[in-house]
């Protein structure tokens, strides 16, 4: 089985970078968020009127015809930024860089926004199309924070190994092929410390790769140290992703989304997934609700109107993610079998593709964590 798609170029740092810390991640952050993101306003001219809502989502996940689509017919502007990482979502929602509504977040980085303050209780009876979940989908335990469910899932996946099958023939079946020397130059991943470092702690067979001890920590410094010289380029978003791969500039990579295996495929690249033996990162995104969305009933029928069968069809048909109605709705809504065969959708109720899934927790250590990822970017390991 595979999939897949593409991001933006980010070379690696000068060794002689300086580090930052992340009181300065969150400060350039804001800085240079409107570089970062892509913002699209749809509606009518005043668009930032008080019904506007703003979103801060995924490439792929509000496509422009969709949201403006929506706008059209319901009269609420919607503002869509996107995001490139679970870092970059986290620190521009915190940093003020800008005031979302409703943010699309993983089940894991819950606790890190209520840490900060961020989120209000979800108004779930505000969301009648939440009965479209299908039952296969455990968000519920997945997404609950000190007894509370904070938000209602989106969309769900997994962040397996990728790899250009024509420029590599081999069967690979480990995340210790990043580290293979014979793939030096080709390989790459994306610019996410939340999410590379717990990759990293599987292929050194950490006991928990989100909240590791001492002795774990220092062999994956020792395993970062490693893997930096097999990088050329950061990927910074999907479609970079899927751009070093179209360009033969990657042939093997630790895949964000696994949208960008099917935009690669959809373009005739022959790109293989593998889940490797050490366990896979899966994860599921929740919209949930901020400050400034806080009983909006405007915020609450944007939230309901993605939770559609035809929403949530057309969004698996077109990204290539994995909706989260059930497998048979989405085929009669839209999704094709192509796309069904070629994605994750087909899992969702399947207890051995879960088995070799590590479901996204809650990390200990964040601000070490991310000054580890900075050094390694910068070559300072």
């Amino acid at each position: 089985m595979s999939t897949d798609k593409i991001l933006h170029n980010n070379k690696l740092p000068h060794p002689l970078a300086r580090r930052f810390n992340r009181r300065k991640f969150l400060t350039d952050a804001a800085a240079v968020v409107a570089g970062a993101a892509t913002v699209t306003s749809f509606g009518p001219a005043k668009a930032q009127s008080s019904k506007t809502v703003t979103i801060l989502t995924w490439e792929t996940y509000h496509d422009d015809p969709w949201v403006a689509e929506y706008s059209e017919s319901s009269g609420v502007p919607v503002k869509v930024v996107r995001a490139g990482s679970v870092d970059e979502m986290y620190s521009m929602t915190r940093s003020g860089a800008i005031s979302p509504d409703v943010v699309y977040v993983d089940t894991s980085s819950t606790a890190r926004y209520l840490a900060a303050d961020l989120l209000v209780p979800f108004e779930f009876d505000l969301v009648p199309n939440a009965s479209n979940i299908d039952a296969g989908l455990d968000w519920k335990t997945f997404n609950k924070v000190d007894g509370t469910v904070w938000g209602l899932p989106y969309a769900w996946g997994s962040q397996p190994l990728m790899y250009d099958a024509d420029a590599i023939p081999d069967e690979q079946d480990t995340w210790q092929a990043l580290w293979n020397t014979a793939f030096k130059g080709k390989v790459s991943t994306f610019d996410d410390s939340f999410l590379n470092i717990p990759m990293v702690a599987l292929a050194i067979g950490a006991a928990n790769p989100y909240n590791t001890t001492a002795a774990e920590d220092g062999k994956i410094r020792d395993a970062l140290r490693e893997l930096r010289p097999q990088i050329r380029t950061i990927a910074r978003g999907f479609d970079d992703m899927a751009a070093l791969f179209q360009s033969g500039d990657a042939a093997i990579a630790y895949c964000q989304n696994i949208a960008i295996v099917a935009g690669l495929q959809d373009n005739g690249k022959n790109i293989k997934v593998v889940y490797p033996k050490e366990g896979t990162p899966a994860w599921v995104d929740n919209a949930v609700v901020t400050k400034s969305g806080e009983g909006r009933s405007e915020v609450y029928d944007f939230i309901n109107a993605g939770m559609t069968n035809k929403w949530q069809a057309r969004f698996a048909e077109v990204s290539g993610n994995s909706c989260v109605i059930s497998p048979k709705v989405a085929l009669q809504n839209g999704l094709t079998q192509a796309r069904y065969d070629s994605g994750e959708v087909q899992y969702m109720s399947d207890p051995t593709f879960w088995n070799k899934m590590t479901m996204l927790q809650e990390q200990g250590d964040l601000d070490n964590r991310l000054e580890l990822w900075n050094e390694f970017k910068a070559g300072l390991l």
